[in-house]
């Protein structure tokens, strides 16, 4: 099975400022206001699109990134947008803050690549300023918007944020890829302050024989590349309690606060953890799919999960190489025996995707959280069941 990768689109600008005001951001992303003497250039501002941050969020793989300059009279925005989100319908522009449904300012095209300008009053061109502006992108599937990126701005000699966010991650195995239950698990408190651009962070975790401790790009359930190396040890023999403090650029700035990075915790002996970092308590996890009993296929598969903060909502991507699914559902068991099926996952066919409501009447959170629930894909060669799965929620800490 073949994972989309984030893609990272990249737009260089020198930025300035006009006018000099003074504006509050959005809760949790500290404030924003406009420093130094009157200018004549533009601004620039980048938005990251992920499900982790889409009200309520999807366990999509899909990705984008939006580009926008606001023009030094800051009546005018130029955008860029690239995504490769399956059967989006649009792209819209809104103005809310993070976490928040907001109103719709601006509907664009859904195409996959797309340009333009766009003609903004002076109370948008401070929201963007003020870091309450966002994109999302809805599709067939998540008509309510499968992705979502909140914009933030490239510049800070222009655009002083000021404040802190908090972020967290909560360390398991089962948010590797492959998931893998271990008996350890960590969590990780991180502080960025948005004045100087610098991350503290405070690790913990239960790994024995530690070898490294790295932040990596990657939304959730993908896999990426090494951004910053925290701790290593060619002998084993890192800390369990880990704290220090990193630089940031306003790139890595933007990736952080979207959600768009992960930690990662190597040990030769016992295995990996991972978190995503994230400005909620969402929760990622996910469930490794294997022949069922007494069946004999060469087929593997992998459930991703995202919970939302709230705990209402469950997102789900499947990935497997079955032929001729019938039956893809979320099921309980007793005793070994399927009692009721819970949720529907789609057509149950690779790559599907969408979202259980945890609710009477939907998944029970008692059984989700229990470990009662299994998932189970069924087959025209296996009409009870060919791939199935127990679904182990990680601990919260």
């Amino acid at each position: 099975m073949s994972q989309l990768r984030l893609r990272t689109f990249f737009l260089s600008s020198t930025l300035s400022l006009g006018l000099s005001v003074s504006l509050l951001g959005a809760a949790g992303c500290g404030g924003t206001e406009t420093i130094g003497t009157p200018q004549s250039s533009a601004l620039t501002f980048e938005g990251q699109g992920n499900g982790s941050q889409a009200v309520p969020p999807t366990a999509t793989d899909a990705s984008a990134s939006v580009n926008l300059t606001l023009s030094a009279d800051q009546g005018q925005l130029a955008y860029k947008v690239q995504h490769n989100v399956t059967a989006a319908t649009q792209v819209e522009i809104r103005r809310g803050a993070s976490g928040a449904q907001g109103e719709l300012l601006f509907t664009l095209k859904g195409d996959a690549m797309s340009s333009g300008t766009l003609q903004v009053t002076a109370d948008q061109a401070a929201a963007l300023m003020a870091g309450t502006l966002y994109f999302d992108i809805p599709s067939v599937v998540f008509a309510a918007g499968e992705i979502r990126g909140q914009f933030f701005s490239l510049d800070g000699t222009q655009i002083a944020v000021t404040g802190t966010t908090q972020l967290s991650a909560n360390l398991s195995g089962l948010q590797q890829i492959p998931p893998v239950e271990l008996s350890a698990d960590g969590k990780a408190s991180l502080t960025l302050d948005e004045k100087t651009g610098t991350l503290s962070y405070d690790i913990s975790h239960g790994l024995t024989g530690a070898t490294s401790v790295a932040i990596k790009q990657g939304n959730v359930g993908i896999s990426g590349a090494v951004v910053f190396s925290l701790a290593q040890s060619t002998t084993g023999m890192l800390a369990t309690q880990i704290s220090g403090k990193q630089m940031l650029s306003a790139e890595q700035r933007v990736q952080l606060k979207s959600g768009a990075l992960y930690l990662e915790v190597q040990s030769l002996l016992q295995g990996t953890l991972r978190g995503q970092i994230l400005t909620s308590t969402a929760l990622p996890f996910a469930t490794q799919l294997k022949a069922a009993p007494l069946v004999s296929t060469s087929a593997t598969g992998m459930v991703t999960f995202l919970l939302s903060q709230d705990g209402n909502t469950l997102a789900f991507r499947l990935n497997h190489d079955l032929q001729d699914v019938t039956k893809a559902a979320l099921v309980k068991q007793m005793l070994g025996v399927e009692t009721t099926i819970e949720c529907q996952l789609s057509d149950g066919k690779d790559k599907a995707q969408g979202s259980c409501a945890i609710r009477a009447g939907g998944v029970s959170k008692d059984d989700l959280l229990g470990g009662l629930l299994q998932i189970n894909l069924a087959t025209q060669a296996h009409a009870t069941g060919e791939l199935v799965g127990k679904v182990s929620v990680p601990k919260q800490p």
